[in-house]
């Protein structure tokens, strides 16, 4: 779908925040959804329009507020919604000062990310506190508040194309591994259906340096945990799986792996029983990395891109994928 012009934009800023006078409006290239930076006399924000999803946007700002009264999850201060004012789902957030990274950025503190993984531990285990839900499911704004939309009759179900999809969306370095993959995907999950508990929890889903806002002077250098849009009912032990790989798993990691690891779990111990993690969670989490595969080497020269390809064909090995 299309962005909204400029000029909608700023009689929807006027709405959202009267009073106030717009000194610049600026696109920002990130997400599926159109999303402006907004610098106004008094303060910076961030307008996130739903063109690709707006009943995950138009849920977002109540999940910010759940998280906000019940947990000490850091999050932006929403300042104002509208449900169809750009004709799509639109909602202006306060922007957080703080620096920002890219998705694999080359981070030359082990400190700095320890410190990252073990807030990590104590925010997932702080959401995944809050409350459960009758099923696993995108959360989404209902009638009576947010609600689970019906996507699956169940979560392996759910999850089994979940999984399928990624392995379809897996590039060439991969495709003579995609029926031995399918395979184990269809066996995994047919035994995950009886031998799997599933409490549905309230998860990010997204938990990864492109979504934190990080101040390295702070006590708590993790300011603001951003893109709320595509929470989730899910269980606890597949988050988990997959913050780990988003926070641990990268071409040039100058921390060892394993600390890292240790620092989440510890932190998230300390407030929540940490669940048995399937190993097919684990493998889900590594599909989710070899499927952007061409973000993870773009700047590699051949030997060290088939050198992630291997890293990743050993994972799956060692989680009896392949």
């Amino acid at each position: 779908m299309s962005s909204p012009s400029k000029a909608a934009i700023q009689t929807a800023l006027d709405s959202l925040y009267p009073d106030a006078a717009v000194l610049d409006i600026t696109p920002v290239e990130t997400g599926k959804n159109s999303v402006y930076s907004v610098s106004y006399g008094d303060r910076n924000t961030i307008l996130k329009v739903g063109t690709a999803s707006g009943d995950r946007v138009m849920a977002e700002p109540q999940i910010i507020e759940l998280i906000r009264e019940h947990t000490a999850v850091p999050v932006p201060e929403v300042i104002g919604t509208s449900k169809n004012m750009l004709e799509f789902p639109c909602c202006l957030y306060e922007r957080v000062p703080g620096r920002t990274f890219a998705d694999r950025p080359v981070i030359e503190s082990p400190d700095l990310l320890a410190r990252i993984c073990t807030e990590a531990g104590q925010h997932l285990a702080g959401l995944h506190n809050i409350d459960t839900f009758g099923r696993c499911g995108p959360i989404v704004l209902g009638d009576d508040g947010l609600t689970v939309a019906n996507v699956a009759d169940d979560w392996p179900s759910g999850f089994q194309r979940t999984l399928a999809a990624k392995v379809d969306q897996l590039g060439p370095q991969f495709k003579s591994y995609v029926e031995t993959l399918n395979e184990h995907v269809n066996e995994a999950t047919t035994k995950c259906r009886s031998t799997t508990p599933v409490t549905p929890v309230l998860a990010h889903m997204d938990y990864r340096l492109a979504n934190l806002v990080i101040d390295p002077d702070a006590d708590c250098i993790t300011q603001a945990v951003l893109d709320w849009a595509g929470a989730t009912a899910a269980p606890a032990a597949y988050e988990l799986a997959h913050v780990e790989a988003l926070l641990t798993d990268w071409p040039i990691l100058v921390a060892d792996q394993v600390t890292l690891w240790e620092r989440f779990r510890e932190a998230y111990a300390q407030r929540r029983e940490i669940p048995t993690i399937p190993d097919i969670y684990r493998v889900d989490a590594q599909l989710r990395l070899m499927k952007h595969l061409d973000m993870e080497i773009g700047h590699f020269d051949n030997a060290a891109a088939e050198g992630r390809v291997e890293d990743h064909l050993t994972s799956l090995e060692a989680l009896g994928a392949l």
